[in-house]
């Protein structure tokens, strides 16, 4: 399917790996003793069928284009199939256990679709935010209701996707942001280089970051302090001083140091900032790129007639 989400692409490879065990075991599946095998695929069948549960509940089907409820509804199906043609006459069937297999199922829906509503009370958020499936806590983190006490359990959560929507999360804590920029995870640094809440202090740490994707957040946040910009600018990496360069408001002196780069885009990306002091552009119009020249001269034209 053409523009499938990463998501349902990643079921739909699940699936097709499954089929391929499944007819690489054909011979094995034939013996009647073979009872492990059997209950081994089927495990791995329900585990694709819940995480497609989790991902989106019938009750959030809607939200889906057509053809990516085509593909869901033919998954499920095929899922179905699967777990069908592996359970024999002859294994052991227990009707109380299926009944209490269905009903944790409906309760992990019904959980996932409480963590996800912007109106969800925020004790009963606090009460999943201990809940053991890193589902049910992902979303609890993300939402805006669970209060700032709940997002410090899950603050330091196994699991770094939770640990992500913390760290994105508008009522966590500074002291848990802080805990939060020292993260092992790139995606979990990232979201405490966007969060307004983030310290000042946190944020010039992260400017020592070496992953670009920390850097591009530093410099969108209108709270990143004067320093930060000091450090991303005497980065050896080119790239960074670039992204520091195009940063919401470089100080003077991380501007100064920019004018020096060796990169004549980054040098442009100065002379063409409206903050950038006149004696910066008086030597800049005299860079030897003529493009960074020409937009150090008309700057100083327009800001210092």
């Amino acid at each position: 399917m053409e523009n499938s989400s990463p998501e349902i692409q990643q079921f739909k490879n699940q699936v097709e790996a499954l089929q391929e065990q499944i007819s690489d075991s054909d011979v094995e599946l034939q013996e009647e003793s073979n009872a492990t095998l059997r209950a081994t695929l089927i495990a791995l069948a329900t585990k694709i069928e819940d995480d497609i549960y989790a991902f989106s509940p019938p009750s959030h089907r809607h939200r889906l284009t057509e053809d990516e409820n085509r593909v869901i509804a033919s998954l499920e199906q095929q899922l179905k199939e699967i777990r069908d043609s592996l359970t024999q006459e002859n294994d052991i069937y227990d009707p109380e256990s299926e009944k209490i297999f269905e009903e944790s199922r409906r309760e992990l829906i019904y959980k996932l679709n409480f963590a996800r509503e912007k109106n969800a009370s925020s004790g009963s958020l606090a009460k999943l935010a201990r809940d053991e499936n890193q589902k049910v806590r992902f979303y609890v983190a993300h939402n805006r209701n669970t209060l700032p006490k709940s997002l410090t359990i899950l603050a330091r959560d196994p699991n770094p996707d939770v640990r992500m929507n913390v760290a994105w999360n508008p009522n966590t804590e500074t002291k848990d942001l802080a805990i939060l920029a020292k993260d092992s995870s790139l995606k979990v640094r990232m979201n405490v280089a966007d969060n307004p809440n983030t310290r000042l202090e946190d944020l010039a740490i992260l400017a020592r970051d070496k992953y670009e994707g920390v850097i591009v957040n530093l410099t969108r946040n209108h709270s990143t302090p004067p320093e930060a910009y000091v450090t991303m600018a005497k980065s050896k990496n080119p790239r960074i001083k670039k992204l520091a360069a195009l940063g919401f408001n470089p100080p003077d002196e991380a501007l100064v140091i920019l004018a020096q780069a060796k990169d004549p885009e980054t040098r442009k990306i100065v002379a063409l900032n409206p903050n950038t002091p006149l004696q910066t552009l008086e030597v800049l119009q005299q860079d030897r790129d003529y493009e960074v020249r020409k937009a150090a001269r008309s700057m100083t034209k327009r800001n210092y007639p």
